[in-house]
């Protein structure tokens, strides 16, 4: 008898062990798949998004940088606090890489970038949806560096 009560309880221990072990996978699982499902939106987002160059899209001397691009993706692009503005140049006679930050004013501070102008495929300025790049449309960027940029077929934005 007294054997069997050890059966059952060893039995029991091993059940709320195997249970229990089966419930935190089946929790990495659901949370696996969220992630999953997360990658996909995102990849989703970036396969609807374009960028293409403007033709007059230019990199003057000193350190204020400006250059325009278009829109040739199916989103509209918005939400400029969220991007990432980073640029590759010379000055000096250095390769310099900073990554600068968003701010609204129209005349931006240095390390700092904001969007000057977004015109329509007509060159019309833009009525509907202010602040928001449309499919189509071309949006105007301008940043202050710290210090002066070269000009060189090697300055980038990244």
């Amino acid at each position: 008898m007294a054997n069997l009560v050890v059966a059952v309880v060893a039995f029991g221990v091993l059940i709320t062990g195997v249970t229990a072990l089966a419930q935190s996978w089946l929790s990495a699982a659901g949370a696996s798949v969220d992630s999953y499902q997360a990658a996909i939106r995102r990849e989703g987002l970036a396969a609807r998004t374009g960028f293409a160059e403007a033709p007059r899209c230019e990199t003057p001397l000193g350190a204020t940088v400006s250059f325009t691009f278009v829109n040739d993706g199916q989103s509209s692009l918005r939400n400029f606090t969220d991007w990432d503005l980073i640029l590759s140049y010379l000055s000096d006679g250095d390769e310099l890489v900073r990554r600068l930050t968003y701010t609204s004013n129209s005349v931006p501070p240095a390390g700092q970038w904001t969007v000057s102008q977004i015109v329509q495929p007509n060159g019309q300025a833009e009525v509907i949806e202010p602040g928001i790049v449309n499919t189509g449309e071309e949006a105007t960027i301008v940043a202050e560096l710290s210090s002066g940029v070269w000009a060189s077929a090697g300055n980038k934005l990244v």
